[in-house]
């Protein structure tokens, strides 16, 4: 059984890793994000005691997929926050670094494989390892379990409206109504990291400008979606 649960929160940050003077964040967390929340909540630990960079739960995420819907509409507020100037403290013991956040984010998302039920589980007890976050520590996060469910689709539909990101693939791109869609947005994320938290996998996705519209699309054999409140889901590959 997979398991579904939405979250939410005043703020999120989701880095996009090629910014440096600034911060500039995704609108949706990336999947390497939500592997994060999974750890945390489950408590699995990183030992970043041992090294600052670790990120040994990832050996905990092998043959777990998630799916991930935005629920609201993309808000953005920008603020300027202080950093300890480890570098040279001589010269100014501050640097002030813009940072882009998304205001009041709130998303749904869904996991299937080896760790859904434990999850669900500890979830439905209101039982979090590590405090929950939108992509970074101070943006702390309220999750809301909305419980378990069999992932099943409807074969006999000849156009589906698909509520959650979207791999791109050649086959995406040629059964997408485009027209009908009026407006898809796409980004390259981090998809996987290895045990020192560097990129080893990034994928591309696509999701609709508007969550209320969705991407309309014709289904083909290989897409792995499944029926969930009058729209379609689709499932992002297995870590």
């Amino acid at each position: 059984m997979a398991i579904a649960f939405e979250i939410k929160g005043p703020i999120a940050l989701y880095r996009k890793p090629y910014t440096t003077t600034s911060t500039v964040s995704f609108p949706i967390p990336t999947p390497t994000s939500v592997a994060g929340l999974i750890a945390a909540i489950l408590g699995f630990e990183n030992n970043s005691n041992e090294h600052s960079a670790a990120s040994f739960y990832w050996r905990h995420m092998k043959g777990t997929r998630i799916a991930i819907q935005r629920l609201n509409h993309t808000s953005w507020f920008s603020a300027a926050l202080n950093f300890w100037n480890t570098k040279n403290p001589q010269n100014n013991i501050h640097n002030q670094i813009s940072h882009q956040f998304v205001r009041n984010p709130h998303y749904r998302i869904f996991v299937d494989g080896n760790l859904s039920n434990r999850l669900g589980n500890q979830m439905a007890d209101g039982q979090y390892y590590y405090t929950p976050c939108l992509g970074t520590a101070y943006a702390l996060a309220e999750p809301k379990y909305l419980g378990e469910f069999n992932p099943t689709k409807t074969s006999s539909l000849d156009e589906i409206t698909v509520h959650s990101v979207l791999p791109l693939s050649t086959q995406a791109e040629s059964h997408i109504n485009f027209l009908g869609t009026q407006g898809i947005m796409k980004d390259t994320f981090p998809f996987r990291l290895d045990e020192k938290r560097q990129v080893i996998e990034s994928i591309t996705l696509l999701y609709p400008s508007s969550p209320d519209r969705g991407i309309l699309l014709q289904p083909w054999e290989q897409l792995d979606y499944f029926d969930y409140q009058g729209g379609a889901i689709v499932w992002l590959p297995s870590w």
